[in-house]
């Protein structure tokens, strides 16, 4: 009968023993991953012009998204799962349903992680929009048949994923103006003569036209892979013709201009004022 008592009494501990341990393993994973949800901190942002969500990671730990959510009225649109990992600092774009494009006015998006979290897109502000791109001068000279050059800085926004720019430039303003005088000529032809003849009495008033002065406008790199929260700079070198006659003094803007290499859609643009010796 001792024996049987024991027995009972150690099964009872024993298993009070493991539902303890259990219950404080469940405790200690549970309060592990209260911590890690405490770290995650994402920065989304809605891009409407391209349909799409923009993620970064700025907190401290990898950050799995789950699902992406469209609340509405009285229910909500769910797509996923999606399970893509963000590592800390990491930015990642993932475009939106085609179905979701004519209802996005109005109503939140929200990214849902693996861990529970929830976070809203928030519009982009005008300098998270487009890219930051400055010229290093604000004027330049330009000699007959010479050369300038000047530096172009290009930063992207940390919101934004690596992406591609293409550069172009525009200098279509760029002319001169000239006139000439002529006379105004009456000419007729003699039949026994076998020849033409012109009388030419009267100076006729100047006639101006205008001519394009740059060349060409070249950049060491025009297709470039921007990296958010990093700085290109870029060689930019404008190209005078060698041309009579040469005005001083006539300026112009050069338009640096960066575009979206895939679709062609202006980022972002800078202007530089010529003006010729």
């Amino acid at each position: 009968m001792t024996f049987i008592a024991i027995s009972i009494l150690s099964a009872v501990f024993i298993t009070m023993y493991l539902y303890l341990l259990r219950t404080q393993t469940l405790a200690t994973e549970a309060q592990r991953l209260y911590a890690e949800a405490a770290q995650e901190k994402l920065e989304v942002i809605l891009d409407k012009d391209h349909n799409r969500v923009n993620i970064t990671n700025t907190g401290g730990i990898g950050v799995v998204v789950k699902y992406l959510a469209l609340l509405k009225e009285k229910d909500a649109l769910i797509e996923g799962p999606i399970d893509l990992t963000i590592p800390p600092g990491g930015n990642l774009s993932i475009s939106l349903p085609t179905t979701w494009t004519s209802i996005l006015n109005g109503h939140h998006i929200l990214v849902l992680t693996e861990r529970g979290n929830r976070f809203m897109a928030e519009l982009p502000t005008l300098m998270e929009k487009n890219l930051l791109m400055t010229l290093d001068d604000s004027s330049l000279s330009l000699f007959q048949g010479g050369s300038v050059s000047t530096t172009l800085r290009i930063k992207a926004p940390q919101n934004y994923p690596k992406w591609q720019i293409k550069l172009v430039a525009d200098f279509s303003n760029c002319t001169m103006e000239n006139s000439l005088t002529g006379f105004s000529c009456n000419c007729f032809y003699i039949w026994w003569m076998g020849s033409w003849v012109c009388i030419c009495p009267e100076e006729t008033s100047p006639l101006t036209y205008q001519y394009k002065f740059i060349d060409k406008v070249t950049f060491d790199k025009s297709l470039i892979t921007i990296t958010p929260g990093t700085e290109e700079k870029v060689t930019v070198t404008i190209y005078a013709k060698d041309i009579n006659p040469w005005t001083s003094g006539t300026t112009c803007y050069v338009w640096v201009k960066a575009l979206n290499a895939t679709t062609g859609t202006l980022l972002a643009d800078a202007g530089l004022q010529i003006i010729t010796e």
